[in-house]
């Protein structure tokens, strides 16, 4: 009997997904941008286009301020202070990206369409102005939960959508940090990227954006009035095109399974599915004949490019020193074999914090329980007594 395992060869099968952050998703890396820079607004364009989608933004040349959104890749999310208010506490953008864009809201910031449409959602965290500042305070500003840590304090944003008649059709909150939990070890302040769901707002020509928080003044609000947003998704439907290559060739015959269909490359390596919603998540296969399928997650039409290793049938039992952990699409059950006797493992998400650990005892063959674990993408690495060390990926569904 002959199993299919994944074996990496020198070169790679490559299929692109044309098309989707133009169409339907604001990710910021479509915009030109130094190391460690931003874009305020000071060359008086008054807006930035990313994706399908028109940011708005004041600068006000005698003052040297801004307001509205701006768009950086500045990673010091270490520095305090307002001289560093084009930073996002993650320290890039959503996903590892590199650009990210910044909002300073004076009254609130709007964003447009260009056409009646439908959001899905988008990434959010804080400024490193704005979490630093409610972590310790400032001459301006409180220490949240105040020196007792039982202040009831919060900071919140606000997404609301409106028609062009100034209908307001919707809005979302979402709590940038929160401190009014009853248990003060329940406290945060966002430090990552954070999906919100946006799919409340639905038919609209325009967002705009507000910030309230517990700690005003005379002069409103105290804590900085900053955020940060990456892959702001549309909810519309549309054409999304595979292309299929190995090096220059282009791969015909290659079967595409995507948003619940089959379809297969042209002489061109092309497929296009169409009308196609990013509004739920999708596992997408690929597979030549002769090649083992392969399989990969895409929520939100984030991924644009995916790189496919070629893969070979091979006899079920591992060649000599090798390590075998399969399926690469698993629901419930991982299974490991090694010809050397296998220690241990460890299993990663994407942003490389542990998960989940094992140890074999010496043992052949293990089975790796990995239902617990929440959909997506993630990292098995497995050590055997010899020393050999095998690292796959693999998707849970």
């Amino acid at each position: 009997m002959k199993k299919n395992y994944i074996l990496m060869l020198a070169f790679s099968w490559l299929v692109s997904l044309n098309g989707l952050q133009a169409q339907l998703v604001a990710g910021f890396d479509d915009l030109s941008l130094e190391a460690e820079s931003y874009w305020n607004g000071s060359d008086g364009t008054g807006y930035f286009v990313s994706g399908p989608i028109t940011f708005l933004n004041s600068y006000n040349i005698d003052w040297n301020a801004w307001n509205g959104f701006s768009y950086s890749n500045i990673t010091d999310n270490n520095t305090v202070g307002f001289s560093n208010q084009y930073s996002a506490i993650a320290g890039s953008g959503a996903k590892g990206s590199a650009n990210y864009a910044i909002s300073y809201l004076f009254g609130n910031s709007k964003i447009t369409f260009g056409k009646t449409t439908s959001l899905y959602g988008l990434y959010v965290t804080n400024a490193t102005y704005t979490a630093g500042t409610i972590k310790d305070g400032d001459d301006y500003s409180k220490k949240f939960g105040g020196e007792t840590g039982n202040d009831p304090d919060w900071f919140k944003l606000t997404v609301k959508g409106w028609s062009n008649d100034e209908t307001l059709k919707g809005s979302v909150d979402y709590y940038l940090a929160d401190y009014r939990f009853s248990d003060n070890s329940a406290d945060y302040i966002v430090n990552d990227w954070q999906w919100v769901d946006l799919r409340e707002l639905q038919e609209v020509d325009y967002l705009t954006f507000e910030l309230s928080s517990s700690d005003n003044g005379d002069w409103g609000m105290n804590t900085p009035a900053f955020f940060c947003i990456d892959n702001v998704t549309l909810n519309d439907y549309t054409d999304i095109t595979f292309v299929a290559t190995h090096g220059d060739e282009k791969l015909a015959d290659v079967s595409i399974e995507f948003a619940g269909s089959t379809l297969t490359t042209d002489i061109n390596g092309e497929v296009v599915f169409e009308q196609v919603s990013p509004s739920t998540q999708m596992v997408f296969t690929a597979s030549k004949p002769g090649f083992v399928d392969y399989s990969d997650v895409i929520n939100g039409f984030e991924t644009t490019r995916v790189e496919l290793s070629l893969t070979v049938g091979v006899d079920e039992q591992p060649t000599e020193n090798a390590v075998m952990v399969y399926p690469t699409l698993v629901n419930n059950m991982l299974y490991v074999k090694s010809k050397s006797a296998l220690s241990s493992g460890v299993i990663y998400n994407l942003s490389g914090q542990v998960q989940q650990t094992f140890e074999s005892r010496g043992s052949f063959e293990m089975q790796v329980p990995v239902q617990a674990l929440t959909p997506g993408i993630y990292f098995i690495s497995v050590s055997t007594e010899s020393g050999e060390i095998e690292k796959q990926r693999f998707i849970k569904y």
